[in-house]
């Protein structure tokens, strides 16, 4: 009664902090009477039950501020009952999206049942995805954390478990909490039950991760997980080794490498530049031509005369054109400095909290240093520690190339000698970026890395990482770690004392390394000799594998290093027992039969129907190497004809099976495909893929996994097998479904990978004729009608019925014709336009690089690679080509023609290469021009060589 009276006489009763938090963040929602008593009580008035997940209550979108009211009402999480607060998290975590919409969108990184959790992770916060997002001033202690991690039935070491053992996408919201209060005690006291993963989370990526979470430890803290640390600095993995030995070294002197000693020195720079009123004005136009507000740009004027050098952590402005401003600015003969100014001034100079050059920096400083000889290499690392650049920033910008000649580094066109200097006094961040970097960057670090093995110069740091590369390290990352070691004086004693390593993976590896010596040295007789020591003694079955491939990279062939008649008396004793129930729709007794690779003779029947049993057991389709030594002692063609065999009966069961497909059940068979190869049986897998794997999931005819282990198939096929690389190029551009053309297109990356080459190399040598004759015609079928596409010389498609009138595009099916053949003719011509757009943008972009890399092919070779087959013929017809001191154009007749139209000869000696877009001048650049106007033809968009407008200033 009092509360009632006192409410009556107008006083109300006082209300707890963390109440009034609340209200205050419901004031402006629809429905805050019910979110409020929800949160309060747990009870929803509505019959309709309360949805958490993405939208949720909406709190946030109907408070002020937003992120702040969130990390408001959450600092008195500390005095809420613990349901409160639970309840207040759970709501929280639906507004994800709305947290993160500042920052970009959401990604999916939710921690392992916590969802309440991610809430308060993303209100206080620093993302490693976001960098620049700033953290809440006032987070939640782990104490409190720790009570209602409790109150919801969950251990008290949780977040200390996601910290130090995260989900495999989930990392980057954990470590989140390490910048709150307590954790540091928190983790010292949970360190027992974080590190105690079972067996699940004790894989490598999972062990790196506590590796990483450890070192945002303070030093305190990180002393107490000493001896994890010195367990894991002895592990097999190299990059576990790095990692623990990193973090030691922060404990202990003792465990840090010798630094080089005599670092080279760096030029003496300024950052007073101050600009040429005209030099200004131009700059200024520039900018008016791409929306750059002038205001940013007097900054680095004003900075320029002052001379004070770019803040690295500064926050620049990043106006919308500014990559075709910078494009236009590199043809300005500025200062280095005050290209750097300018290029800081639009945030076109670093990127990511400034551990990274821009490409489009690195870009525009090699104009300036290709047109005006500065700044080199060594003149641009003086400006960016001067201006305080991070090391492996300036490392990454001296090395950077992504294979295009257009993002090459600033130091691969450098002198030996600088390049040795600037690889010694950058070896740390440059063996950091070969071990934690993408493929192609570490490979290109590696090979700067280079010039230092040759010179003898490799310090002893170098030399150990790149030992544990090339026998640890990634496969992408093996073959450039080999080739640096190989240039050693003694490589071939340390890779032949390598052979010998306890672990068989190492050893399989140090077998490739032999190789990698033997070749760059000439010593294949002695490499073959080790090898084969190594043989007679090798008990795993795998390592042994490796070893025959290896020796027949040398020229002793798998005939000469295993016994044929070891090979079938335990291919007998293999094939005597049954076959598993899982293979009955499999026929293994109706094998092709197979004959030596070496003499012809007819090899027994025990050995194929074993390669099939055993490719049957693995789950895996891509071959082992104890399998492809065994499937290199056959013949050629029969390899073909029973890897032939086996993929078209696997296709057949999985069309043919109306429930539970064996053939999806059966990935390892597509092993032995890959080992043997398949011929002739390519374009069914083709169709079967653009036909009956349409959808994204395995429901529906989608065939999700039946359509990866193909594409893992294709992509782990021998380096001579093109037509399976064909294959893979034709569903990546004929195929419009973006879960069939994305994991089309990793297949092809890891292919090129495989094979150590680029995709436009790749290409060259295998691209697809999208079922197109060498007349560029191809026949659409209707059953009862048929069509003719015809690939015109521009790479567009003309559609002609039967009596040659042309069609804006396929008709609709009649009552008289095969539905189902209609559908698919009509999907395959809506492809061609996007498939031939992204063709002719790879190609033209590949010739580009060739040229600009001065590229060259044998005539024999260059035919077949640029000119035959129909899309090939009509990408090079509108190319200019040289050999020797002739320029000609192919034509689709098959003719070279020269300049006045006339056929040129092109003799079976020297080579041919690509005219380059600056090549041709004056009288021969409009002679050309004309030649392409009287053709009626006009130069790719993207590689014009003979346009006036786009002869570059000379």
């Amino acid at each position: 009664m009092a509360n009632w009276f006192g409410r009556l006489r107008g006083k109300q009763p006082s209300v707890p902090a963390w109440h009034q938090a609340i209200r205050e963040l419901v004031a402006e929602h629809p429905q805050r009477a019910d979110v409020e008593a929800y949160l309060l009580t747990g009870q929803w008035r509505f019959s309709s039950p309360l949805r958490h997940g993405r939208g949720g209550l909406h709190l946030l979108e109907h408070a002020e501020g937003r992120v702040e009211a969130g990390r408001a009402v959450t600092a008195h999480l500390g005095q809420m009952p613990d349901q409160v607060a639970l309840r207040l998290a759970e709501v929280l975590s639906a507004e994800r999206p709305v947290l993160d919409s500042k920052w970009g969108p959401y990604p999916d990184r939710s921690l392992d049942g916590l969802e309440w959790l991610d809430g308060l992770l993303s209100l206080h916060g620093r993302s490693d995805h976001h960098p620049r997002r700033e953290a809440s001033r006032n987070p939640p202690d782990h104490v409190t954390i720790e009570r209602l991690l409790t109150a919801d039935g969950r251990p008290a070491s949780t977040l200390v478990e996601q910290i130090l053992q995260p989900g495999p996408r989930s990392r980057h919201r954990a470590w989140t909490a390490l910048d709150w209060p307590g954790i540091d005690d928190a983790v010292a006291r949970h360190r027992e039950a974080a590190l105690a993963a079972d067996g699940r989370k004790r894989t490598v990526p999972r062990r790196g991760e506590t590796l990483q979470a450890l070192g945002r430890l303070s030093d305190e803290t990180l002393a107490r997980f000493r001896g994890h640390l010195e367990s894991e600095a002895a592990a097999d993995e190299s990059s576990l080794r790095f990692a623990a030995g990193a973090l030691l070294a922060r404990l202990d002197p003792a465990h840090r490498l010798p630094p080089p000693t005599d670092l080279p020195r760096l030029p003496e720079v300024t950052w007073t530049a101050p600009l040429d009123p005209q030099v200004r004005e131009q700059i200024l136009a520039i900018a008016d031509r791409h929306g750059i507000p002038h205001e940013d740009l007097e900054i680095a004027f004003f900075r320029l005369e002052l001379g004070t050098p770019p803040d690295p952590h500064g926050e620049p402005p990043k106006p919308r054109g500014r990559r075709a401003f910078v494009a236009e600015l590199g043809e300005l003969d500025l200062d280095p400095a005050a290209l750097m100014s300018v290029l800081d001034a639009v945030g076109c100079l670093l990127f990511s909290d400034g551990e990274i050059v821009s490409g489009t920096g690195i870009r525009a400083l090699r104009r300036l240093a290709e047109r005006t000889g500065h700044p080199t290499a060594t003149e641009f690392a003086a400006l960016a520690e001067d201006a305080g650049i991070d090391a492996r920033a300036i490392a990454g910008a001296i090395v950077d190339h992504q294979g295009d000649a257009a993002r090459e580094g600033l130091g691969h066109d450098a002198p030996a000698g600088e390049r040795g200097d600037l690889a010694v006094r950058y070896l740390d961040a440059l063996l950091e970026i070969a071990e934690t970097a993408a493929a192609g960057l570490s490979r290109d670090v590696l090979a700067f890395l280079h010039v230092l093995a040759e010179h003898d110069r490799l310090p002893e740091a170098a030399e150990q990482r790149a030992r544990a590369l090339a026998l640890d390290g990634a496969p992408t990352h093996r073959d450039a770690a080999r080739r640096l070691l190989a240039a050693l004086p003694d490589a071939a004693a340390r890779a032949a004392a390598a052979l010998d390593d306890p672990v068989p993976g190492r050893r399989a590896a140090a077998a490739q390394w032999v190789v990698t010596v033997a070749t760059s040295t000439g010593t294949a007789q002695d490499a073959v000799a080790t090898l084969q020591r190594a043989l007679a003694t090798e008990t795993d079955e795998e390592t042994r594998g490796t070893l025959v491939e290896c020796l027949a990279d040398l020229g002793s062939p798998p005939t000469r290093n295993l016994d044929k008649s070891a090979v079938i008396a335990a291919a007998q004793k293999a094939a005597a027992r049954k076959p598993p129930a899982a293979l009955a729709w499999f026929p293994v007794d109706d094998l092709p039969d197979l004959t030596w690779a070496d003499d012809g003779g007819p090899i027994d029947a025990s050995l194929a129907r074993h390669l099939v049993l055993e490719a049957h057991r693995g789950t895996s389709p891509q071959p082992g190497a104890h399998l492809r030594a065994h499937v290199a002692l056959i013949a050629p063609a029969d390899r073909a004809a029973l890897g032939g065999f086996v993929l078209e009966h696997w296709l057949s069961e999985d069309l043919g099976a109306e429930r539970g497909s064996g053939a999806a059940k059966s990935p390892g068979l597509l092993a032995l495909v890959a080992a043997c190869g398949a011929g002739h049986s390519y374009p069914r897998l083709v169709d079967y893929i653009e036909n009956h794997t349409r959808g994204s999931s395995a429901g529906a005819g989608g065939r999700a996994a039946q359509r990866q282990a193909l594409f893992d198939m294709l992509a782990a096929t021998g380096d001579d097998d093109v037509a399976a690389i064909r294959a893979l190029l034709t569903i990546h551009g004929g195929v419009g479904v973006e879960a069939t053309t994305d994991g089309a297109f990793r297949a092809v990356l890891r292919a090129a990978e495989h094979r150590g080459l680029d995709i436009g190399v790749l290409e060259d040598l295998a691209m697809p004729d999208f079922g197109f004759d060498d007349a560029g015609q191809q026949t659409l079928s209707y059953g009862a009608r048929t069509f003719t596409a015809v690939l015109e010389p521009d790479l567009t498609v003309t559609l002609r019925d039967a009596d040659g009138t042309t069609l804006p595009r396929p008709p609709k099916s009649a009552a008289t014709d095969d539905k189902e053949l209609a559908a698919q003719a009509r999907r395959r011509y809506a492809r061609w336009e996007e498939a031939f757009e992204g063709v002719s943008g790879r190609r033209t972009a590949r010739l580009a690089d060739a040229a600009g890399r001065g590229e060259a092919w044998s005539p024999p070779e260059w035919r077949e690679r640029f000119l035959d087959g129909p899309v090939r013929a009509r990408i090079a017809h509108r190319v200019l080509w040289r050999h020797g001191e002739v320029i000609f154009r192919p034509t689709l007749e098959g003719d070279l023609a020269g300049v006045d139209g006339d056929p040129v000869d092109v003799p079976v000696g020297g080579v041919v290469s690509i005219v380059a877009t600056d090549e041709l001048h004056g009288a021969e650049r409009r002679a050309w021009a004309d030649h392409f106007r009287r053709s009626g033809l006009t130069p790719w968009e993207h590689f014009d060589q003979v346009s006036a407008e786009a002869e570059p200033a000379r």
